[in-house]
């Protein structure tokens, strides 16, 4: 893949489900759009980095496991955040754990420089994953129903 260092790829393969506008995320501290790609239990589950960059911290978060495609309740389940730093700006990548989908393997860890497309690590059966972007740094350059490919597909762009 050669990467365009002025858009963000999918984090996986999957549907994106929702774009929303989320309010002070972990790490960003500022209001962020929020891309959300639910992984069925037909698609690859490793998760990629959307942009070159260096893993600044990792944040696992115990909860439940009610289904990644209901926000309302899937907002406590258990999760790793992914807190990257660009030569563009920070963003973040959350991996959601489902109502199958109970295992987050891990394969970076703070310090690691990591490129476009590279694997972050996977959830098993079935889960969302999250890429959040700064609204003053990024815009969503993607449709929700569409499916794309982790690593791949471009769905924001850095302003």
């Amino acid at each position: 893949l050669h990467a365009d260092p002025n858009l963000l790829y999918a984090p996986a393969d999957g549907t994106v489900i929702g774009i929303d506008r989320v309010e002070r995320p972990w790490f960003l501290e500022r209001p962020a759009w929020r891309i959300s790609v639910f992984l069925s239990v037909f698609d690859v589950h490793v998760n990629r980095c959307p942009s070159r960059g260096r893993i600044v911290a990792l944040r696992d978060l115990d909860g439940g496991f009610a289904p990644a495609l209901d926000f309302r309740r899937s907002h406590a389940n258990r999760r790793r955040e992914i807190a990257i730093e660009s030569s563009q700006g920070p963003f973040l990548v959350v991996q959601v754990a489902g109502l199958l989908a109970r295992r987050i393997v891990g394969w970076v860890g703070p310090g690691d420089s990591i490129a476009a497309g590279q694997k972050l690590g996977m959830i098993t059966f079935g889960s969302r994953t999250d890429l959040l972007v700064p609204v003053d740094a990024g815009e969503p350059r993607m449709a929700k129903g569409r499916h794309v490919t982790g690593g791949q597909t471009p769905v924001a762009r850095w302003l």
